[in-house]
């Protein structure tokens, strides 16, 4: 099954006017100092079963420094043998002339520019850019686990509502493209008219299909160390989570 994976990091961050770096390659102190980014680029890598497509949608200055500096590999131990060496690769990576304000408008562009006359892959996922993911929730994501009744999955905390918590991404199969690309029209019709940055509209999408899809889409809760960076309280929590991170990462094998 042909996978492709839509990593979303063109916000402009408007909520971190001093931080003087794109917020996806904050780095992770714990994690040999891998950028946000670079990590989850190397977890899509080595969970997906079937080499998937990832794209990182980003803007122009982010994509030329994903073009100049490649991801780094870590070294890998699988149970008592040999660790194998570092690497590296470079990710493919698109721009959007104008994303919108929010995460969901920049879906809703990307697909429709993307994808118009094409041929479409057997599965999406859409990740966000500059979010900290434990393995955990990338396998949610992933629907690397047994108990999922249908091919639409949402990912997110356990206090999701219409007006809060977080959606940490989503995935479907082809078979449910029509409704999902519907739900999203939907979302979209939805979506405040300001032009500032609208926080939270993913949650728009999953609220947005039809009740007959609702009852049998998969939502997972992720409340472990997975966080994005939006505010600047946000920027004070990326050390102790770069601790997590570089503990899950080193049960799965990674030595950074």
């Amino acid at each position: 099954m042909k996978t492709h994976v839509i990593v979303l990091a063109q916000g402009s961050q408007t909520r971190l006017p001093n931080l003087p770096l794109a917020k996806q390659m904050i780095q992770l102190p714990a994690c040999g100092h891998t950028p946000i980014l670079h990590r989850t680029l190397y977890q899509v890598r080595n969970i997906a079963g079937d080499p998937p497509d990832v794209t990182v949608v980003t803007w122009l200055p982010l994509m030329e420094q994903l073009q100049r500096e490649p991801v780094r590999c870590p070294r890998r131990r699988v149970g008592d043998g040999p660790v194998t060496p570092d690497g590296f690769f470079f990710p493919r990576v698109d721009t959007l002339s104008s994303p919108g304000n929010s995460s969901l408008k920049g879906a809703g562009i990307y697909l429709e520019t993307r994808y118009q006359g094409k041929a479409h892959p057997d599965r999406f996922v859409i990740l966000l850019g500059d979010v900290i993911y434990s393995w955990a929730c990338l396998r949610a994501i992933f629907m690397e686990r047994e108990g999922w009744p249908s091919s639409i999955g949402f990912v997110g905390t356990s206090n999701i509502s219409t007006s809060g918590g977080e959606i940490w991404g989503l995935t479907w199969c082809r078979r449910d493209e029509d409704e999902m690309m519907t739900a999203l029209g939907r979302a979209l019709e939805k979506h405040p008219k300001f032009k500032d940055y609208q926080p939270g509209q993913m949650r728009k999408w999953m609220w947005s299909l039809d009740p007959a899809f609702q009852n049998t889409t998969q939502y997972s809760a992720i409340d472990d160390y997975t966080m994005d960076i939006d505010i600047p309280a946000h920027l004070q929590l990326v050390a102790g989570a770069s601790v997590s991170a570089a503990i899950d990462d080193e049960s799965h094998g990674v030595v950074w």
